[in-house]
């Protein structure tokens, strides 16, 4: 068992298994700029190239929210229209929701300092 110090009280842990415990790596990439296309491309033809055109029209800047599973290898996500900690728990949820993480004994989420992921209302979860 292993004792780590957590302000001023002591918690003791048992190390990570990989068989019952998940770790996921979260982060947000903020004022992505959404585009959408003003014409369809068009698909590769015989002797032809695929056709993009390069006009757009702008659709705001959006959030975009990720969960890295650091065993797995797998990334799961979501476009927000803001930052903060209410979008940062939609996305815990949906990814709780999901197997294996829903039936794992410990789930173990890495973030960073970030406002999203701070304070009480982060702590307690949804």
């Amino acid at each position: 068992m292993h004792r780590a110090r957590h302000g001023k009280r002591r918690v003791r842990a048992l190390p990570v298994r990989l068989d019952l415990d998940q770790v996921i790596s979260a982060d947000e990439k903020t004022s992505i700029q959404a585009r959408w296309r003003c014409h369809l491309t068009l698909a590769p033809g015989q002797a032809r190239a695929a056709r993009v055109n390069h006009e757009y029209k702008r659709g705001g800047a959006l959030a975009y929210l990720a969960a890295y599973d650091v065993h797995q290898a797998r990334v799961l996500g979501r476009c927000e229209p803001t930052t903060g900690i209410v979008p940062f728990m939609n996305l815990v949820t949906e990814v709780m929701k999901q197997e294996p993480y829903a039936t794992a004994r410990r789930v173990f989420w890495i973030v960073d300092n970030g406002s999203s992921h701070r304070g009480k209302k982060a702590v307690s979860g949804p």
